[in-house]
């Protein structure tokens, strides 16, 4: 993303279970967090925080943790709410369902190990835990559904639950 960014590179990257977007949400309050919580700890122990420091840190302390609330609070609003609900409605965390589409433009990876976890182990059932190579990784998603298409039988269907992935693949 960031060689996309830059303009190094043309192609925008294909990601797993989450994109970038997701990704800076999640970094970004996990970050925000820890900050929040060391110069909130530092506040509430002031005498055994400048037994290790300096006393100047704890006005420092309890100016970083008002403005990173502050700002925590600000992007994780404008960011997650215009990502998750105004860019495109992502209503997958109540349906915990995507579109063939939108899996497609957003998590591709996620797709073609999908497709292919279900064509190795001729099974609707999940989760399986299925290996893939990285050369196919740079194959289009659609020639990896059309070498592999996911064909059940009837009985694999009804009774077939794999006890491990190894068996599953050794099998298939």
């Amino acid at each position: 993303m960031l060689k996309l960014n830059l303009g190094v590179s043309q192609r925008y990257p294909r990601f797993d279970r989450y994109n970038f977007e997701q990704k800076a949400d999640y970094w970004g309050l996990l970050i925000g967090v820890i900050v929040l919580g060391i110069t909130g700890l530092m506040q509430w122990f002031p005498i055994a925080t400048t037994y290790y420091l300096p006393g100047w840190v704890i006005p420092v302390g309890r100016v970083i943790h008002k403005w990173q609330a502050v700002f925590l609070v600000t992007v994780m609003i404008t960011w997650h709410l215009y990502h998750s609900c105004i860019k495109k409605l992502n209503t997958s965390i109540f349906t915990g369902m995507m579109s063939l589409e939108d899996m497609q433009s957003e998590h591709p990876l996620e797709l073609a190990y999908l497709d292919h976890a279900a064509a190795l182990t001729n099974n609707s059932t999940w989760p399986v835990l299925v290996e893939i190579p990285l050369e196919e990784m740079s194959e289009p998603i659609v020639e990896i559904m059309e070498t592999h298409p996911p064909t059940a039988t009837e009985e694999t269907e009804k009774d077939f639950v794999p006890e491990t992935a190894t068996e599953t693949i050794g099998e298939a």
